[in-house]
């Protein structure tokens, strides 16, 4: 099984960069599974990114977009993540989805992928860290051969569904939950970026590594 990856340069001006990235996991010319990503970051070395011009240039791309820039600006202890990460050069990189085609779920499959797919990009990139939000594809109208189930029908199934998740995640990528945004999760970026997440109360900053 062979892991595809591309990039898609959503916007890059003098000040910042939004990257789609795109990803699937092929073998004997069959798609196994796939990933969608995000990359929020600088678009040169040591720049001071406005967070709420940076927000605005989301909402150009899409609702979701906009909402992840909202999410983070709103979770950060002073309201500035994207300053920081412009300063120091790294990316805040959304796991949006990783999917495994219906024939070949059940064997913890799109676990592996997702970690794959995030040590790829920590290898590639430099990586502030990763966040992503639990959310059961089953509930989901988006992309993929899969049954549509209603989360505000489904209600306790899908609170139920999404606390396995979480579980899941926390046992097998060793995720946490992300101060300030209790709905999304967080994972260490590149070993060779300087600074690392950390709780400031009920929401998150940065630091520099010891």
């Amino acid at each position: 099984m062979r892991l595809v990856i591309g990039d898609n340069w959503l916007i890059d001006d003098e000040v910042y960069s939004i990257r789609d990235v795109n990803a699937c996991w092929v073998e004997n010319n069959e798609v196994i599974g796939y990933a969608k990503g995000t990359l929020f970051g600088g678009a040169t070395p040591e720049t001071m990114i406005d967070s709420e011009e940076m927000i605005l240039a989301c909402d150009e791309i899409s609702q979701h977009t906009y909402d992840v820039a909202e999410m983070l600006y709103a979770s950060h202890f002073l309201n500035y993540p994207f300053m920081e990460v412009g300063e120091t050069m790294q990316w805040l990189a959304e796991v949006g989805i990783v999917e495994v085609h219906p024939k070949h779920r059940g064997n913890g499959l799109g676990v592996k992928m997702g970690l794959q797919f995030m040590d790829v990009l920590r290898s590639k990139e430099a990586i502030g860290f990763f966040f992503f939000k639990p959310f059961p594809l089953q509930y989901s109208q988006g992309d993929g051969p899969r049954k549509y189930f209603d989360p505000e029908i489904h209600v306790e199934d899908f609170e139920r569904d999404r606390n396995k998740l979480v579980g899941l995640y926390e046992r097998a990528w060793g995720a946490k939950v992300m101060p300030g945004a209790t709905d999304h999760m967080w994972l260490p970026g590149s070993p060779t970026t300087l600074q690392e997440i950390h709780a400031r109360g009920d929401k998150w900053s940065f630091r520099f590594k010891v």
